[in-house]
């Protein structure tokens, strides 16, 4: 009769294409060395974020990372310096973080210098902004190929400058928000603030 496996472990890391460790992903997260392949072997779902402070590759190997709604985000980096992080097929679905904790991400940084989100055939949603890049951050680059990237309200929050290519993606922001006095719902799918002026877009595809 056919059967299916289902692993008992989240993740695996991977170095030289030898599989070092099973565990958690946040376990395997923290075990990594700069520059390892983390493959997710199951759909992942967290009560806290997933913080990132050296370069990896997340193989998502079609996958899903959620966070349910004891945080307000999916991955963060913050406060770290020249990393560099990819995350290829894989789901980053923050739709379920919690709303009452700010505005809700999927992906955000703060306070960062020298680095480098890759998004490579994945997807990355949230009920706010799904891409943000917070105040304080310098030398951040994104490049989103073969990628969704869609939000509540902006596909992409930018407050810092930050050099940004998209190829062969679709953003979208629905911008589904009610109306407040401050005109908190004045969003669009790109979002420059005031802190990004020096930012640069490149669109192909």
């Amino acid at each position: 009769y056919p059967y299916t496996v289902v692993s008992l472990y989240e993740a695996q890391i991977v170095r030289e294409g030898v599989v070092q460790q099973k565990g958690t992903l946040a376990a395997m997260i923290a075990a990594a060395t700069s520059s390892d392949t983390i493959q997710l072997l199951k759909d992942v779902v967290s009560d806290a974020r997933f913080s990132i402070t050296k370069t990896l590759t997340i193989d998502g190997q079609g996958h899903t990372i959620a966070v349910n709604n004891n945080d307000n985000r999916v991955i963060d980096i913050s406060d770290t310096s020249d990393v560099t992080l990819t995350l290829k097929n894989v789901m980053i679905d923050g739709s379920n973080v919690k709303v009452d904790l700010s505005y809700p991400r999927g992906i955000s940084m703060y306070r960062n210098t020298n680095v480098k989100l890759l998004l490579d055939n994945a997807s990355v949603s949230a009920g706010h902004y799904a891409v943000n890049v917070a105040s304080e951050n310098t030398g951040v680059e994104i490049e989103i190929k073969n990628s969704s990237v869609a939000s509540g309200w902006a596909a992409l929050n930018v407050w810092s400058p930050a050099t940004i290519s998209v190829t062969g993606s679709e953003l979208s922001g629905t911008n589904n928000k009610s109306f407040d006095a401050a005109g908190g719902n004045n969003f669009s799918t790109i979002v420059l603030n005031n802190g990004a002026q020096d930012s640069e877009l490149t669109f192909s595809n």
